[in-house]
């Protein structure tokens, strides 16, 4: 494998691992424990999808899309979905909520933020981004049930970015990545 194509592997799974970790960060700011369901939540995403292609009477392409353009899709949607997390929690009101109600449950408790609800929506967008990462690991991995295991990989990419924040989560899952397809290599 070559210089700038295993960095381009390790980069795009470095962003599967980055999107895992920041729905595991989201249940710590929510729950403040570390829950590792996120694995069975990532294979809803493909098999899902597999499922509505056979639902419609179509099967599975067996002619996978070049690999490249796989690590363009999975790093493109990252970006994207890494922008609009930035801006929800940054122009939002719902977002704003979201940090009070993290970051202080009873003021925000006081103030009239209903925290218990803001809890449940931050465990459906972790559930969400969780899918989506599965989403985009299908069509570089084997969809099966135990597509999960690949989200144990994300727990070190969330503690690499300290469970807070976004930048570096998606940071520590890139460099996860990067080592892990580095690894392959030698």
């Amino acid at each position: 494998m070559q210089f700038p194509q295993w960095l381009i592997s390790g980069v795009a799974q470095g962003c599967i691992y980055g999107l895992i970790a920041l729905s595991l960060a989201l249940v710590y700011k929510t729950a403040h424990t570390k829950r590792v369901t996120q694995g069975a939540l990532m294979v809803l995403g493909p098999l899902g999808a597999v499922v509505a292609v056979a639902g419609f009477g179509g099967a599975a392409d067996p002619g996978a899309p070049a690999q490249d353009l796989a690590h363009g899709v999975v790093m493109g949607a990252t970006v994207a979905l890494c922008v609009l997390l930035v801006a929800l929690f940054r122009y939002s009101k719902l977002g704003l909520a979201l940090q009070a109600a993290w970051q202080n449950p009873l003021a925000a408790t006081y103030a009239g933020i209903p925290v218990r609800r803001l809890n449940g929506m931050a465990w459906c967008l972790a559930v969400g981004l969780a899918a989506i990462a599965g989403l985009l690991l299908a069509p570089l991995a084997l969809v099966n049930a135990n597509l999960g295991w690949i989200s144990l990989k994300a727990l070190p990419a969330a503690v690499v970015g300290s469970l807070r924040g976004l930048p570096g989560t998606v940071g520590g899952g890139v460099l996860i990545g990067l080592l892990e397809s580095l690894w392959s290599v030698a």
